[in-house]
């Protein structure tokens, strides 16, 4: 049996579903060869996913999600931190323009860092 779990119910891993290729920064024929397989919305909504990681200084070790969605010019980004036992869980959302993809990331981190965030960090990273 299977199911399908909206993002209402369960935000997923940053980046979740994105395919990267990765190819030599000085390869600009290979670049060039690869750019039409680039889908600039998934591009912009995984910059704002990964800014939001970024900020928050995020790993596997830290109950982290965030799934940002292009609306139009717009994305919304959702995301979310807890507590390592998962009483606590902080969700926000940001919706901006969609070339203020990082920006969004990074405003959404601090959102969460503001209401309740910074204790939860804290402790997580206590000692490391």
């Amino acid at each position: 049996m299977t199911q399908f779990l909206p993002v209402e119910m369960i935000l997923p891993a940053v980046g979740q579903g994105t395919l990267a290729l990765e190819v030599r920064g000085d390869d600009k024929s290979v670049r060039e060869t690869i750019a039409f397989l680039n889908h600039p919305p998934t591009w912009r909504e995984t910059r704002a996913e990964r800014a939001f990681l970024s900020r928050l200084g995020g790993g596997c070790q830290l109950p982290l999600a965030a799934y940002a969605k292009t609306e139009g010019p717009d994305i919304k980004i959702t995301g979310m931190l807890g507590t390592i036992d998962g009483r606590t869980l902080i969700r926000e959302e940001v919706r901006g323009t969609a070339a203020s993809c990082d920006d969004l990331g990074t405003q959404l981190a601090e959102i969460i860092i503001s209401r309740g965030g910074k204790a939860i960090l804290d402790q997580v990273y206590q000692g490391c």
